[in-house]
């Protein structure tokens, strides 16, 4: 149909330009003369009338002159619709720009977008209260040269996707929980968004709970140390065998629950915040290899390959490195059985160097997997009671891990194996 309309249109035009052409020779005696005039005419009008279209389509003006009728005004409708449209467009458009800061102003956590050299773009009015950066002050500053704190640009430089760090305001005693997402805005570039909230309340519940658990486990050690003691005495002066077993399972428990008590404060100093860090130049498979020699004298006997890849050093903390290894490999051999394997790399891609565990022990359910790394969670009831594990191994390995802004990635199947990865991002790697 509009086809059709079109059609009719351009054949009415050419018709009323001839006819006009033929009237204007007949009254001006020449036909080329009056062809000019008439064509001319014609052309000024379709000007007049394609800028009176962009008038109404950038500034809304409304073309009356077109009457109701015709193709023309069947165009002349439909630009004035469209003009409608727009301008309602853009005004839900500008009172959604208007709610959005309105939320943003309102939101209780701090909110700053960086740009991919760590300036600030954009941050609402609860960043100046928390972090005393300023929406029109501190625009285009960077972020490092604002917020001072060092564990902060630490975090900044080593972050990991879904991490977060906890800081602790001196100057105004709070906590603060700062969190970074990396995106890409609508021209490609790559940017940061950095969200602060005050969890005060929630550190200190925390900090109980930790001083809570040190406290508790050095209480503990002086009664532990004392049965123990008096065990073995036991064991060593009896000749009833029976009274020399129990005093036996006496000490096996002691010891079992020394080595908890342990963990709980090993796992306790790497939850402090506070605790320094040191960077050192870590020699990976040097540090595997001091873990593998105590395991050499045991009964048990497990085939350990060691493949390193990477010759790069690790920049990190050298006693929590160890840490982590000693707990990976402890777990490994622990669940796998005598004449199995336990295989142990160091390599690196582009995005990250990876230090691997993998065994070929019992495996772990999938529906324990994400849990596995939690304080004390057993599989099974009786499983760590018969290895002789505390349930804080790879709870510490977690802990550890995010301390140093890497990730642990676990994958097993039952009765096949079990594979640790721990993934440091490549900015941790020590430079040539």
């Amino acid at each position: 149909m509009r086809l059709t309309n079109l059609i009719f249109f351009l054949f009415g035009q050419l018709l009323l330009v001839i006819v006009a052409i033929v009237l204007l020779s007949a009254l001006l005696g020449g036909f080329y003369l009056s062809a000019l005039i008439i064509i001319s005419l014609y052309l000024i009008l379709m000007l007049i009338y394609v800028f009176s279209l962009k008038e109404s389509l950038q500034n809304g003006f409304k073309i009356k002159w077109l009457g109701t009728r015709g193709y023309l005004s069947e165009i002349n409708s439909s630009i004035e619709a469209l003009s409608k449209s727009r301008w309602r467009y853009r005004k839900r458009f500008a009172q959604l720009i208007k709610e959005v800061n309105a939320l943003a102003s309102a939101i209780p956590d701090a909110g700053i977008i960086i740009d991919e050299f760590d300036n600030i773009e954009w941050c609402n009015r609860s960043s100046l209260t928390l972090l005393g950066v300023d929406q029109e002050r501190d625009i285009g500053q960077k972020v490092g040269n604002i917020i001072r704190f060092p564990s902060f640009n630490k975090y900044l430089k080593y972050h990991k996707t879904d991490s977060f760090i906890d800081i602790e305001d001196s100057n105004n005693k709070r906590f603060l929980r700062f969190r970074i997402v990396e995106y890409r805005d609508y021209s490609s570039r790559n940017k940061k968004f950095i969200s602060v909230r005050d969890v005060t309340t929630q550190s200190k519940l925390n900090q109980i709970r930790k001083d809570f658990i040190a406290n508790a486990s050095h209480e503990l050690k002086t009664p532990l140390t004392s049965i123990k003691g008096y065990s073995e005495i036991i064991n060593e002066d009896t000749k009833d065998q029976e009274l020399a077993n129990f005093a036996n399972q006496i000490t096996l428990q002691a010891d079992r629950m020394n080595k908890i008590i342990e963990d709980l404060l090993s796992l306790s100093k790497i939850e402090n915040s506070e605790m320094d860090l040191n960077d050192d130049a870590i020699d990976v498979g040097s540090i595997i290899n001091q873990v593998l020699e105590s395991y050499e004298s045991m009964n048990k006997k497990i085939n350990f390959n060691v493949s390193i890849e990477c010759d790069k050093k690790l920049m990190s903390d050298e006693g929590l490195f160890y840490s982590i290894v000693e707990n990976l490999v402890s777990n490994a051999h622990r669940y796998t059985d005598e004449g199995g394997e336990v295989f142990i790399s160091w390599s690196a891609n582009p995005e990250y160097a990876t230090l691997l565990v993998q065994d070929t022990g019992i495996g772990i359910p999938q529906e324990s997997i994400d849990r596995i790394t939690e304080r004390f969670y057993r599989v099974d009831k009786g499983r760590n009671a018969k290895t002789g594990g505390t349930g804080l191994g790879l709870s510490i390995v977690k802990h550890a891990l995010d301390r140093m802004g890497a990730e642990l990635v676990i994958e097993s199947e039952l009765l096949v194996g079990s594979s640790f990865s721990c993934r440091f991002p490549n900015k941790r790697l020590a430079k040539d």
